[in-house]
């Protein structure tokens, strides 16, 4: 979980017993949890850094061994992290206005991308006028979930990586889906 007791957003882990928690980062710029990587072992993060004013925002890998350094796992910017299973792809977003500015169409939507951290390549997955946010991995690993305002709300969809073909989920009309998330069973 993440806590401003310090000062700054940190990263804290704990047992689920609610032991003592423990606090694993110290950047004074803060971070974001994103989730776990599958070892139990590393946390993804995102943090600002580098730039100032324009985008810095970077997903950092942080171990949970004392005294490791965070990794930065490409030097540009993004939001929303999900790592795949096996934990050799990133989807995340880039761009958007707010999520509750319904209606949006334009040059500054939501697109969906995935990093492949072996072969350190980019790919645009899922780019409406109308934004693109939160993907999650399927559990198949071939897909993705994301939530999409091409049926005029924002609602939950399902794509396939290679195909880019995608169905809709999800079927409101006036409402939103909003962070959704996925259990790993």
């Amino acid at each position: 979980f993440t806590s401003d007791r310090s000062g700054s957003r940190q990263v804290y882990t704990m047992d689920a017993s609610g032991s003592a928690p423990l606090k694993v980062t110290a950047h004074t710029e803060g971070y974001s949890l994103q989730g776990w990587y599958a070892d139990g072992k590393s946390l993804l993060t995102r943090g600002n850094r580098d730039d100032f004013w324009r985008h810095p925002e970077r997903f950092l890998r942080v171990q949970l061994k004392e005294g490791m350094a965070e990794e930065m796992l490409f030097d540009a910017y993004g939001s929303d992290g999900a790592l795949s299973a096996d934990c050799n792809r990133l989807l995340f977003t880039r761009e958007g206005t707010q999520w509750w500015r319904k209606g949006y169409e334009g040059a500054q939507a939501s697109q969906v991308w995935m990093y492949d951290l072996k072969k350190k390549q980019f790919t645009k997955l899922a780019d409406h006028p109308s934004g693109c946010r939160w993907p999650l991995w399927h559990p198949d690993g071939k897909r993705f979930y994301y939530v999409g305002g091409q049926s005029g709300s924002f609602n939950l969809w399902l794509r396939d990586v290679k195909s880019g073909k995608e169905q809709q989920v999800t079927h409101f009309e006036d409402d939103a889906v909003v962070n959704p998330c996925i259990s790993r069973d």
